[in-house]
């Protein structure tokens, strides 16, 4: 039931899909450890290591923005 009520408030808040695979593509292409991109981003180690494994597929517009500035990419790079 909190999975679904998660998906739920995801949905009204316009969340958004990342690809995991992706995320790490990018991440390591610029030579960052897990830790140095929370760093940059603004955001915890588990948030990126979640996303980068597949546990977390959605992630806030405002994180996207943090991640993508951080890797210097354009937030639609996180989801193809």
């Amino acid at each position: 039931m909190c999975v679904l009520k998660s998906q739920h408030a995801c949905a009204r808040n316009s969340c958004v899909e990342v690809n995991p695979t992706r995320c790490k593509e990018l991440r390591t292409a610029r030579g960052l450890s897990i830790r140095k991109l929370a760093e940059e981003a603004g955001v915890s180690t588990e948030t990126i290591y979640s996303l980068e494994h597949g546990r977390r597929d959605f992630i806030w517009p405002k994180t996207a923005r943090k991640l993508a500035d951080a890797l210097a990419v354009d937030p639609d790079d996180l989801y193809r």
